[in-house]
């Protein structure tokens, strides 16, 4: 597993200018959304974008004697799918945003042509809204996502299915394995994990992958920190938009796995929520980590802090072909978490001689 201190100092920097570990676990409300909600499979048309989209690919139609650039019929080959549809995808709107950034690149390079693209390139401009609302959309699908889903654990797999080999501790008041059930337990965790777990599985071979592969594998590989940077510090770069609105299609592949409640070590130079030094972090706080957040899938030549994470519902991401573990177990999968989700800092654990310090997911 990556770990922080590998990802730049531009990832600090923006980590820096975020804020985030300052922001409020039920924050007030910013109003309301402007342009696209991301929380929303489809976004109807505008009025207004379809009217600039239509004057604009009445516009660029071939006309006998006008040699068209090759951008204009990129454009219109881009934007004719789009043009009766009372509704648009996530994968709609990245068309749009594409074919935008090809009329945008056309204006530079002829700037007497760029009135005739002006109206559509602010339309969509308008329409999908700004990145630091593309980004709160997301929070709030990853706040639906989470109150929606179920976490599944072994210890209540056991409980519906074995009632007869678990108890309750009188002392503790927790649950324990009966004699028969630990007998029994190592063939129950593989059963829970083939049947009850369906973990996003990432291959290592491209031509294995099925959409929702490729689409988790953006927050995996190297592209990581592209995705990270705009969840957590949005900026206004047509780049943004573009990667904010990727998340959504790397939320849906993750959330085909069902979440699960884990307890599992990190080394990271930042803490859950942005704090990037020890004196930042106060016990009990809570605070929003708005990018994802990896755990466990560690190796002992990880650099940072170390700390050991409560998720109460992660998402399992098999990538340990695609890092090269040979390790089997589930010593090196990874869970991660959806943008927006809230930490409590639990303090602070010296019992191997090396701080380590606790968090907890907490419900948003």
């Amino acid at each position: 597993m990556r770990n922080d201190s590998q990802r730049g100092a531009s990832l600090r920097k923006a980590l820096h200018a975020s804020h985030s570990r300052h922001s409020p676990a039920h924050p007030a409300s910013a109003g309301p959304l402007r342009g696209v909600n991301l929380a929303q499979e489809r976004t109807p048309v505008s009025a207004e974008l379809h009217n600039a989209l239509d004057a604009f690919l009445t516009y660029a139609k071939p006309r006998f004697g006008r040699r068209r650039d090759d951008e204009l019929v990129q454009a219109e080959k881009l934007l004719q799918p789009l043009a009766n549809k009372q509704a648009l995808s996530h994968k709609d709107l990245l068309t749009l945003l594409e074919a935008s950034s090809v009329l945008e690149a056309l204006a530079r390079r002829k700037p007497e042509k760029a009135e005739k693209s002006k109206e559509l390139r602010q339309r969509i401009d308008n329409f999908i809204g700004p990145a630091e609302d593309l980004a709160r959309g997301l929070r709030h699908l990853g706040a639906q996502i989470e109150h929606r889903a179920a976490a599944k654990d072994i210890t209540t797999y056991i409980k519906e299915n074995y009632p007869g080999m678990v108890t309750t501790d009188p002392h503790t008041g927790k649950p324990r394995l009966t004699p028969k059930g630990a007998g029994q337990y190592n063939r129950i965790k593989q059963e829970f994990e083939n049947t009850a777990l369906n973990r996003t599985l990432i291959r290592a071979i491209a031509s294995n992958m099925d959409d929702g592969d490729r689409a988790v594998q953006k927050i995996v590989d190297n592209t990581y920190r592209d995705y990270q940077n705009a969840l957590r510090a949005p900026g206004q770069a047509p780049a943004a938009k573009y990667k904010l609105i990727e998340c959504a299609g790397i939320i849906a592949g993750l959330t085909r796995a069902s979440p699960e409640k884990v307890v599992k070590e990190r080394y990271a130079t930042v803490f859950p929520g942005g704090a990037t030094h020890p004196s930042e972090l106060v016990h009990g706080e809570t605070s929003r980590e708005n990018g994802f957040l990896f755990v466990g899938g560690e190796r002992p030549s990880d650099h940072g802090y170390k700390m050991k994470v409560t998720l109460d519902k992660g998402y399992g991401v098999d990538a340990r072909q695609y890092y090269g573990h040979s390790d089997a177990g589930d010593e090196k999968m990874q869970w991660l978490t959806l943008p927006g989700a809230q930490f409590r800092f639990d303090g602070i654990e010296n019992a191997s001689g090396k701080p380590t310090y606790l968090f907890s997911q907490v419900s948003r």
